[in-house]
């Protein structure tokens, strides 16, 4: 309440909400994004709103129009095709062999490895530790107090690999990841 009556005090003009695919996982991602349409009725007038997210397909972009009621909005839809990014899809016969080789060229750069299960996130942070890479892991069994310090420490450079489920990699922004595996 006290924050929403100083905002009302100051009268935004420009309501932003980013990565604005999120709000429609609001009741099992961050349960506080499904206060926003209250949030806005609350303030008594309609602030220009500006929604962002890069990962939105047509429906995702109704729905998103339909949550936060954005009337009549101008839709915009950039490019896709980005020139520093390429995929490369690689058949192993040893995994292990092929994740060394490729990596070592990238020695002291910042790598993402995605696992499916935690096992195998675990897996693969052993063998990289044992084989003297500075790497972490992060899954979503761990602790908050765990999660918060493998990003920290992979955000601020003390790691050059994080191995991880998908559970990694909302609200990262990392400019220099050299490869994501």
């Amino acid at each position: 309440p006290y924050f929403i009556s100083e905002i009302i005090k100051h009268k935004i003009s420009l309501f932003v909400l980013d990565e604005a695919h999120t709000v429609l996982w609001s009741e099992d991602f961050r349960t506080s994004l499904a206060c926003i349409p209250d949030f806005i009725t609350k303030l008594g007038y309609r602030p220009t709103h500006l929604a962002l997210t890069a990962t939105a397909t047509e429906q995702t972009v109704y729905k998103i129009r339909e949550y936060v009621k954005l009337n009549n909005p101008r839709i915009i839809i950039g490019d896709f095709d980005k020139k520093n990014i390429f995929y490369n899809i690689v058949k192993s016969t040893n995994k292990n062999n092929d994740l060394i080789k490729y990596i070592s060229k990238y020695k002291n750069q910042l790598g993402i490895i995605y696992c499916l299960t935690i096992r195998n996130v675990l897996r693969v942070y052993e063998y990289l530790r044992e084989m003297n890479y500075k790497v972490g892991y992060y899954h979503g069994g761990m602790s908050s107090e765990d999660k918060k310090y493998m990003q920290n420490a992979f955000t601020n450079h003390l790691l050059d690999i994080i191995v991880c489920t998908n559970a990694f990699g909302m609200g990262i922004d990392i400019p220099n990841i050299r490869y994501v595996i």
